[in-house]
């Protein structure tokens, strides 16, 4: 079987989600609480009020998925389309190739299924029906996988623990996997049986657990389980530094152990598994693999639903379906096409696919530093937006082409230093790029930094931050950091100066393809009388007026045009112990995060992290 369409309404805190034209594997991603989860407890709901595995045992909705409706809200619907293969439409009398059904809850937790194919699907969903390897099963991976530790002294047969077990397929998925080692011991039990018997075909569990260490942990291998039907089981593994039990394996070969020592025994086939969260506890090189295995598997027929937070994951996602929850309000389902001009033009300025699914917000910076600062300045911000540093290629025309482009799109914001613009130039480029582009009223943003009474707080507060020089009181700290500034102003006049060569002698050129020779004589042309007429006589000029420009206002303005993060830096370098790149950036954390504290933020900063947050067409 094979869900090709899922439609929920008022599902906890999913407004109104539809997913349709699904494949093989189904990637569910979006920001922590957008509801992905709830995506998979409703198709368990679904499959629930149609039908359960274990007759012995009841379903409790009410206890398995609490507080399932939206607050506010008296119902949810569940709506579900299932593709049967051949097999299993024969197996429960189906003309049809496909089954719809809707269910409805109420509440407190009431689901009442409805539609013209209710009977088939009870049929699907039945106890009967488990045995049948023809029909496929709904299994759900819950994200909370342990195994009880120490030695098991029995393994149980009987039927309330076969009942048991599949009672923890779907409904009732919390202690999915306690009993590890006894289904361990049974798959080698079956092994052995399948071996001395002539048993075919032969299960071969062990050997594909083994294979899966071996594919994903190199040099650590399961060596199985020992001991007769009369001795304590052993549960081995070889390590290079040798043998010791499966208790003491590190969280992640644990997690490959438990996930994939069930994936072999249930051996999936037409099936659809609910897979939250595979990445658990495993490293990036690992995760990497995990769709290439979940491919294989989906290519004997299954189906996957993978909830996802990792990078490597959704970086390596390629033809999968991938639906992103939006996190906002409404809460809603958007599926993602990878190719769309969108994705690309964000890939092509550096936000990877994971960065640009999981936030609501993609802010394009100038650096790391504006990210760190900002975070310190408003914490939850890193839960919002996913912040793509320039690394100081802001200027070049590629990167400006593509800003163009990305600007255009609801979810992306740049921001970048002021430099050497001026008011009239930051509102010009503000508004070209829809205010999408936003750019700090100072120089960068540690200019924000050089708060002199909360500077003198943090080096009376913190510890870590030892200063060699006593100051009395701000002023005189003040006047401490207007002193390093006055020494700093050459680079002011050089940026300056680097602007006006660069507007006047080298701005961007174009060259004709069908004509290089005359467009390179042209440029020459152009620039010739420009640079001869810059004789050692005018330079000076213009380095003069650049200089007196910049000091007729700079008493009243250094800290708007002084280069803050070299102020801050020579600061550290004069009066604080230590090496300057261990002081440094404790400085910047503690100086941020005590400007929030103290109600001290600037308002261009409040202003910037507004409109990360706004949204505006």
């Amino acid at each position: 079987m094979r869900i090709t369409r899922l439609a929920v309404e008022n599902v906890r805190n999913i407004d109104k989600a539809e997913l349709k034209n699904l494949g093989n594997i189904v990637v569910i991603v979006g920001p922590n609480g957008s509801g992905k989860s709830s995506l998979l407890d409703a198709i368990r709901v679904f499959k629930s009020a149609h039908g359960t595995y274990s007759a012995y045992f009841g379903i409790d909705l009410q206890s398995q998925h609490p507080e399932f409706i939206t607050i506010g809200r008296d119902t949810a619907t569940i709506e579900m389309e299932i593709e049967l293969s051949n097999e299993e439409k024969n197996a429960i009398g189906s003309t049809r190739s496909t089954l719809q059904g809707k269910v409805t809850v109420t509440q407190p937790m009431n689901a009442i299924p409805s539609g013209n194919d209710v009977q088939l699907l009870r049929k699907l969903f039945s106890r009967e029906a488990r045995a049948d390897e023809k029909l496929g099963k709904i299994d759900h991976i819950p994200p909370y996988r342990k195994f009880t530790k120490g030695p098991i002294s029995s393994v149980s047969f009987d039927q309330p623990s076969l009942e048991r077990e599949w009672h923890r397929v779907v409904d009732d998925t919390t202690q999915k996997f306690d009993n590890l080692k006894s289904d361990l011991w049974r798959m080698n039990y079956a092994d052995m049986e399948a071996k001395q018997k002539g048993i075919l075909p032969h299960p071969h569990y062990i050997d594909g657990i083994q294979n899966a260490f071996s594919d994903l942990l190199g040099n650590i291998e399961f060596k199985g389980v020992s001991g007769g039907l009369s001795e304590t089981p052993k549960f081995l593994v070889e390590t290079p530094r040798g043998q010791h039990e499966i208790d003491v394996l590190s969280s992640g070969q644990a997690e490959i152990l438990t996930i994939f020592s069930y994936l072999e025994k249930r051996k999936f086939t037409n099936s659809v598994i609910l897979f939250d969260s595979p990445e658990l506890y495993l490293n990036a090189a690992i995760e990497k693999k995990i769709i290439g295995y979940l491919r294989r598997l989906a290519d004997l027929g299954n189906q996957f639903w993978i909830i996802t937070h990792s990078p490597e994951i959704i970086n390596s996602c390629d033809k999968e379906a991938i639906y992103r929850l939006t996190g906002g309000s409404p809460n809603t389902a958007e599926r993602v096409d990878t190719k769309s001009k969108r994705i690309k033009t964000l890939e092509a300025l550096g936000a990877t696919l994971f960065a640009q699914l999981i936030p609501q917000r993609i802010v394009y910076v100038e650096g790391e530093s504006d990210k760190d600062i900002l975070t310190y300045f408003e914490p939850n911000i890193a839960h919002f937006a996913s912040f793509i540093p320039s690394r100081g290629v802001k200027t070049s025309g590629m990167v400006i082409e593509l800003l163009n482009k990305a600007t255009k799109f609801e979810n992306f914001r740049a921001i970048r230093d002021r430099d050497i613009l001026t008011n009239n130039q930051i509102e010009e480029l503000e508004k070209a790029y829809n205010n999408r582009l936003l750019i700090w009223r100072r120089h960068e943003i540690e200019n924000y930094l050089l708060d002199a009474e909360t500077l003198f707080v943090v080096l009376q507060e913190h510890p870590p931050i030892r200063c060699k020089t006593k100051f009395k009181d701000p002023s005189e700290l003040e006047g401490e950091l207007k002193r390093i500034a006055d020494n700093l102003q050459n680079i002011v006049i050089a940026r300056r100066l680097e602007s006006w060569m660069n507007n006047e002698l080298f701005k961007r050129v174009r060259i004709d393809p069908k004509n290089i020779d005359e467009s390179l004589r042209i440029i020459c042309n152009r620039r010739l009388s420009k640079i001869q007429g810059l004789n050692e006589s005018e330079l000076e000029k213009l380095r003069e007026d650049i200089k007196n420009e910049i000091e007729k206002e700079w008493d009243q303005r250094w800290i708007d045009l002084s280069p803050g993060k070299d102020i801050l830096e020579e600061f550290c370098k004069q009066h604080i112990k230590g090496r300057i790149k261990t002081i440094f950036p404790f400085l910047i954390e503690f100086l941020a995060k005590k400007i929030a504290e103290l109600d001290r933020i600037h308002p261009d900063v409040k202003r910037v992290i507004t409109m990360i947050y706004e949204k505006n067409s």
